[in-house]
């Protein structure tokens, strides 16, 4: 089985490092409905789970929750995990209602620690936790939500060993090799709802977990699974809401009352490639020994292992288009974390129509090279074009070209920028594949939010920025044109003087608003970098004031006003082509 030498083999645990013992501390919420009424409610909740975790854990459908039978459910994501136990005890005897009672655990992730470690760690604790007793527990509060503590779960590497030794021989003794082999199959071909075979006995939480060690690390940190369905039918819609799965439904969906009949049809088949790299993982979970892998199956490679689980069947079938071959081209990488402003930049590239003035006789604009199907930005901003709302938050795992042809009016110079827009939460976990593409790229542009907690910020770039230097394999200091951009500049002007200072001193900008030990960094890892303070959403001057460019709806959705002007949108490309040689 696998020991304490190798599990740190499986390719669910790339990048975790050398760490022996980590600590998650987590969220705790119970939701369940008292004597005779109704509908549930959040009883009891801890102060880290916040109204985010418990707008997410409410999402989460269950179906019609008519089959009591106990279930344990995990939401993986490179930002947290969520994991929740569904309970029947006593169910109809103290409810006489149709609510499962639950417990949420929800557990964030600032480190970029593996979701399989998160998975083996939380899913025997709540498993482990009863809604009645920590109802019992909880002080109650003005708000009639009970007062619990959080939570802080241990595991250690001989923890991790452990579990995985035990997992894995659950899942042999309860899973044939055929059954698994066409799970996996149906996992790494993209598809949803995917059934667990029927199990000669009730699946432990460790072996839950082990169901990931074989699945690549992009594929396995968004997974999301379900270990029974507590129901006899579903609604569809349900299932695919917008929430906690991210509006796409289970990857992984345990065994229950429910026909398969009723699930969603699996959408691709898997073709030949994957198949062979399905059987390989189920053969090594099924032994507990990750080099029975193949090598495909390390590295995802030729396969769909690596596609986003968030990707849905069209855009996973896109395959990210280099214009790498094209003269005159350079490839540029967009590094930020969730909520820098990637995608609405990329998106306002596209969009905005306008001339852009460098100097007195330049005038710059931006087109879609001869080639590039138009579609592939339209169906990624709809929202953006029809309603001005900004576009959904790209999916982790997946990567989506970018191309822009910039062209000079005057001269006709032109070239060809190739792109792509991933998540942010890539950047944050900042994997072998993620470093090793920026550290192939022409040039970067490093996006800094100025609101983002310091310390989380601080960390995720020093981490990424010693990545990047280890996947350049050099020691020397990164010769590359690197463009620092500090994001959301708009919200630090309320006048024409503080736009105009925030135009001309974007180094006091990332001295102020991002602090000493990022600039300390830049300085230590580039030779040739510049800052930028710029914004995709803009400002409108009008009559010598200044308005905002977004704006809250009616329902208090925020949104975007075309009418502003973005800030500094294309000066740092222009100043990255500068850099690089014709």
């Amino acid at each position: 089985m696998a020991g304490e030498s190798t599990w740190r083999s499986w390719p669910a645990f790339d990048g975790l490092g050398g760490g022996k013992r980590w600590k998650l501390r987590c969220g705790v919420g119970v939701w369940c409905s008292g004597p005779g009424e109704g509908s549930a409610r959040w009883v009891a909740a801890s102060p880290g789970f916040d109204s985010e975790a418990r707008a997410s854990a409410e999402a989460i459908y269950l179906g019609r929750e008519d089959r009591p039978r106990r279930s344990l459910a995990l939401r993986l994501s490179a930002q947290c995990c969520q994991v929740l136990r569904a309970d029947p005890d006593d169910w109809e005897a103290r409810h006489g209602n149709r609510v499962l009672d639950r417990v949420v655990l929800d557990w964030r992730n600032p480190r970029g620690l593996p979701g399989c470690l998160a998975a083996l760690a939380l899913l025997p604790e709540v498993a482990r936790l009863h809604a009645d007793a920590l109802g019992k527990t909880a002080q109650p509060g003005a708000d009639g939500i009970g007062s619990l503590r959080d939570q802080d779960v241990y595991i250690d590497e001989l923890a991790v060993s452990e579990g995985v030794a035990a997992g894995c021989t659950a899942l042999a003794a309860a899973i044939d090799l055929d059954a698994l082999t066409t799970v996996y199959a149906d996992l790494v071909a993209g598809n949803r709802f995917v059934l667990l075979p029927p199990a000669t006995e009730v699946l432990s939480p460790e072996a839950l977990a082990c169901l990931l060690l074989p699945v690549p690390r992009a594929l396995a940190d968004g997974c999301t699974l379900l270990s029974a369905l507590p129901s006899s039918g579903v609604d569809t819609s349900g299932l695919l809401r917008d929430g906690a799965l991210g509006g796409r439904g289970w990857h992984l969906l345990g065994p229950g009352a429910v026909a398969p009949s009723a699930l969603p049809s699996p959408e691709r088949a898997p073709d030949a490639a994957q198949r062979k790299l399905a059987a390989s993982m189920a053969g090594a979970v099924l032994a507990g020994e990750p080099d029975l892998l193949s090598e495909s199956a390390d590295t995802g490679a030729g396969t769909g292992a690596g596609a986003s689980p968030e990707t849905s069947p069209a855009a996973a079938s896109v395959e990210p288009r280099s214009a790498a071959g094209r003269a005159g081209t350079r490839e540029l990488r967009l590094w930020g974390a969730t909520s820098t402003g990637k995608t609405v930049y990329l998106a306002q590239l596209y969009l905005n129509h306008r001339e852009y003035r460098c100097g007195e006789d330049e005038a710059w604009s931006v087109r879609l090279p001869p080639g590039t199907d138009p579609k592939l930005y339209a169906n990624h901003l709809e929202d953006f074009l029809s309603h001005n709302r900004f576009p959904d938050r790209t999916a982790p795992g997946l990567r989506l070209p970018a191309e822009y042809h910039l062209v000079e009016r005057h001269s006709g110079r032109s070239t060809v920028i190739a792109m792509e827009d991933r998540s942010g939460e890539d950047y944050q976990a900042f994997g072998p594949e993620v470093a090793e593409a920026l550290a192939a790229a022409d040039g970067l542009m490093l996006l800094l939010d100025p609101l983002r907690d310091r310390a989380v910020q601080d960390e995720e770039v020093l981490r990424g920025l010693f990545a990047l230097q280890q996947a350049r394999g050099s020691i020397g200091s990164d010769p590359r044109p690197l463009a620092v951009c500090v994001s959301k500049c708009d919200d630090f002007v309320h006048d024409v003087s503080s736009y105009r200072r925030v135009s001309t001193d974007a180094e006091d900008l990332l001295r102020n608003r991002i602090g000493k030990p990022i600039c300390e960094a830049l300085r230590h890892h580039f030779d040739n970098y510049k800052v930028f303070a710029i914004s995709a959403a803009g400002l409108r001057l009008r009559h010598g004031a200044v308005e905002p460019g977004v704006f809250y709806d009616e329902s208090l959705s925020l949104r975007i006003n075309f009418e502003a002007e973005p800030i500094n949108l294309l000066e740092p490309l222009l100043w990255l082509l500068k850099q690089l040689p014709e």
